[in-house]
């Protein structure tokens, strides 16, 4: 696999591998992250290896805004959120609203449904999708409030490649 491709934290020697289990599914092919694994000595931050600093929030998200599924642990997203003016979630063409990110890049710990009801990368019978995130506490803030008062949506950042904050998009920039 040439470097540039290779994702973040991923195994590269048999060793790393000795003792543990996966936390989800391994495709033929598919590059390991040691963000999936578990061991004897359970590794740092429980089950769901949440990053010291880090809080795992889960966001129940329609499948477009979570992208359809192909989340998976490891990955890292940006998280964008639509507010219509004052916060309003009922926006309209009149009613002028923006788009901001509200955190440009957040490491994925787990995504699908919950494991009573299909495991991972399958969806709910409502079309949701859960997607487990680790974020500052204050990041946590930000999101909650994005889900309770927008619309949000998560970009996939490629591999290797941080987010970066971008200048929010209003609705008369997106009308020009």
């Amino acid at each position: 696999v040439p470097r540039t491709t290779l994702i973040r934290g991923v195994v590269t020697t048999l060793d790393q591998l000795q003792g543990k289990q996966t936390s989800s599914p391994i495709l033929a092919g598919e590059q390991i992250s040691t963000a999936r694994l578990r061991g004897e000595a359970e590794f740092g931050g429980g089950i769901l290896g949440i990053p010291e600093g880090h809080k795992a929030l889960t966001l129940p998200l329609e499948g477009p805004r979570a992208l359809a599924g192909y989340l998976q642990t490891g990955d890292h997203v940006s998280v964008y959120a639509t507010f219509a003016e004052g916060g309003k979630t009922n926006a309209s063409a009149d009613v002028p609203g923006l788009t901001a990110t509200v955190v440009p890049d957040v490491q994925v710990l787990r995504a699908g449904a919950p494991p009573s009801s299909g495991g991972v990368g399958s969806s709910q019978a409502d079309g949701r999708v859960l997607v487990t995130v680790a974020l500052t506490p204050r990041d946590a803030q930000r999101v909650i409030f994005a889900m309770e008062r927008g619309l949000v949506w998560l970009g996939l950042l490629p591999p290797n490649e941080a987010g970066a904050a971008e200048a929010p998009v209003s609705f008369l920039e997106v009308a020009e």
